[in-house]
């Protein structure tokens, strides 16, 4: 007899180590989808399901049009020669709206069976046909996991000869290692099959053995405790084969990947990079009891293709220009269309949507190498780009802004609303009570929470207390001391407003490239070894068909090259890397100033919506963009800004 072990899954109820990261709708989804896999695997067998939860939550098993997995509509996965084809796995989902997800699977067939002393075994390791009866249900019974599975176990074994449980969140369980298991139980009293993570995804005994009393559940250590405590109690115990435990993130890109190798090597607020190293095929698992142990039986998702590792996976959560689950195709088709350029890394495959990962991916090539450091490498960042604003865009297949400049003003005035929506009522003299994060500028606070805005201006300039404040906690940010008027803020950037709008002109761009739009050193790989070749210029997020006066503004700025790192480009230099760039490309300087304005108007509008955010407790708290945030929006800092790019000399 099998036993198939199982949460009843729902929101709130498996999966609970993913929820940090996928919404509860996904966490449920990825439950549903590893039960519907394994279920398929145990339906070869004579099979029991022993349940934690409410038994109606396990009917999507069993309804009319399920075989053992969901059906629905297969989605188009792109490969490296761009050719849109459909594969096994199935799911209906919107990325935009992450409260709507349905993923389905659809089985496959197989000869037919024998049964063999009251469990399903196939001849020959032959795959045995999935039964289509309903299997008996049983509520598990006992206050801890091992009493759990020592009352099914035990259950059973009064009825036949010999039992088997299996987890139902697992990768890489066959039919054919369930018939080892089987024929292990011939010679010893229990087999167990070890999961990378330490413990164990299948147990089977021939007789009630207790190696579960004591034990504790969720260490790396479970199965070889269980070892040892099965032999120091007299059980014969041998190991087959290993499994894939899908609880962590990690574990879900090993499972999409077939890779042991899984570290992540960038991460922003919508993409995350991953190094994909050693495939399966090639890591056999050493176990002191099992020295004929198969390497882990896991296969790539049909989306991922042929390809050798190390490879990048890149996967995307969300969509920065509103393009929801098309985000991520739109970044593989930009560096597609980039590819000649010889600066952008190669792409191999795009799915908007994994087997294991409910988010869309791309695969590219790995590159070794470093961040760009201004002092080094400020002209061969010159060259790169310059690589890439050559191209001809005519058929780039990216999105064009109209006007230019004017699409980039309105963005710097939507994220600026949001810090006037909030900040207005203090510097309006309201008095209101800093413990109410709703009218409360950290920068504009006195000890005492109350508003410091008409505080003289050598009080206010005897401290900048904004690099020792810390990063707010929920909506209340308590009494902090800090001396930054907010009046001044909105003045200076509303100053800074009438004045890009007034050099901000509607016209369409005069010489149309492709465009970063947010090129900071950590979008460059420099590799020393062959700079001028082998370096190269990634994360294309956001790229779209505009002026190169764009990007290059963007990388020059303070706001860029001072957000990662302490450096403030000179004039001198600035002047240098335009008269490399000016090589390959002529440069509008007119235009060149006006998208610096822009550019550093765009950096500060966004250090200001991101400071509300954080004040209101929203997304992820980072303690260095905080003390950025708070150093940007300083009275010296945006001084130091208007002085050099807004004043009347306007010097870069």
């Amino acid at each position: 007899m099998l036993i198939f072990f199982t949460k009843a899954p729902r929101i709130g109820f498996g999966k609970t180590r993913l929820s940090a990261i996928l919404p509860a709708e996904r966490c449920l989804h990825l439950a549903r989808l590893l039960i519907s896999d394994t279920f398929k695997v145990a339906r070869h067998f004579e099979v029991v399901v022993y349940y934690d939860g409410e038994p109606a939550d396990l009917e999507f098993l069993f309804s009319a049009h399920h075989s053992g997995g969901e059906t629905g509509n297969l989605p188009a996965h792109t490969s490296a020669n761009g050719l849109a084809s459909d594969f096994g796995h199935i799911s209906e989902c919107v990325l935009g709206d992450v409260s709507r997800c349905v993923s389905k699977r659809v089985f496959e067939q197989a000869p037919a069976r024998l049964y063999v002393s009251g469990s399903c075994r196939a001849s020959e390791h032959a795959a045995a046909c999935p039964s289509t009866q309903r299997p008996q249900l049983y509520p598990q019974r006992g206050a801890t996991l091992g009493e759990r599975m020592q009352h099914a176990l035990c259950q059973q074994l009064s009825h036949h000869r010999k039992v088997i449980l299996i987890g139902s969140d697992i990768v890489g369980l066959t039919p054919k290692l369930i018939d080892r298991a089987y024929k292990a139980l011939d010679t010893h009293d229990i087999v167990i099959t070890p999961t990378l993570d330490g413990g164990y995804g299948l147990i089977g005994m021939r007789k009630s053995c207790d190696v579960f009393s004591g034990m504790r559940f969720s260490q790396d250590d479970v199965a070889r405790n269980t070892v040892k405590c099965a032999r120091e109690r007299g059980y014969s115990i041998t190991m087959e084969g290993t499994l894939l435990d899908v609880d962590t993130f990690d574990d879900a890109l090993r499972a999409e990947t077939a890779a042991r190798d899984v570290r992540c090597i960038g991460a922003g607020e919508y993409n995350s990079n991953f190094l994909i190293e050693r495939p399966w095929s090639t890591v056999h698992q050493e176990r002191d009891n099992a020295p004929n142990s198969v390497p882990l039986a896991l296969s790539p998702a049909p989306w991922l293709g042929a390809i050798e590792a190390p490879f990048v996976l890149r996967v995307n959560r969300a969509s920065q220009i509103n393009l929801g689950h098309k985000q991520i195709r739109y970044e593989f088709n930009a560096l597609r269309f980039l590819e000649p350029s010889g600066v952008t890394p190669r792409v191999y495959s795009c799915t908007e949507q994994g087997k294991y990962i409910p988010f869309g991916m791309l695969t590219m090539e790995y590159l070794p190498g470093r961040s760009l450091q201004y002092e080094r490498d400020l002209l061969l960042a010159a060259h790169l780009l310059a690589r890439v604003h050559t191209l001809d865009a005519t058929d780039a297949p990216l999105l064009r802004p109209r006007y230019p400049q004017r699409a980039l003003l309105e963005e710097c005035k939507r994220m600026w609303n949001v810090y006037e929506r909030f900040a207005l009522p203090v510097s309006a003299g309201s008095g209101a009570d800093c413990h109410d994060a709703a009218h409360c500028d950290v920068a504009s606070c006195d000890a005492s929470g109350r508003n410091a805005s008409a505080r003289n201006a050598a009080t206010r300039n005897a401290s900048d207390s904004n690099a020792s404040c810390s990063v707010p906690e929920g909506r209340s940010m308590g009494n902090r001391h800090c001396d930054r008027s907010t009046a001044e803020r909105l003045a200076l950037i509303q100053s800074w407003m009438k004045i890009a709008a007034h050099n901000a002109i509607d016209t369409p761009c005069a010489r149309p490239c492709v465009i970063n739009t947010e090129l900071n050193s950590g979008n460059f790989i420099i590799n020393d070894e062959a700079p001028q070749t082998l370096s190269r210029i990634i994360d294309w997020e956001k790229p779209v068909i505009a002026d190169c006066e764009q990007d290059i503004a963007h990388f020059l700025v303070p706001t860029t090259t001072n957000w990662k790192t302490d450096t403030i480009l000179s004039a001198a230099e600035i002047r240098a890397f335009l008269d490399e760039y000016a090589r390959f490309r002529t440069v509008d300087t007119q235009l060149l100033r006006t998208y610096m304005q822009l550019n550093v108007l765009r950096g500060i509008t966004w250090c200001a919506m991101a400071f509300v955010q954080y004040s209101h407790g929203e997304g992820a708290r980072n303690v260095d963009t905080w003390k950025k945030i708070q150093e940007f929006l300083s009275i010296e800092y945006l001084t130091a800004l208007h002085d050099r790019f807004f004043g009347a000399s306007c010097a870069f």
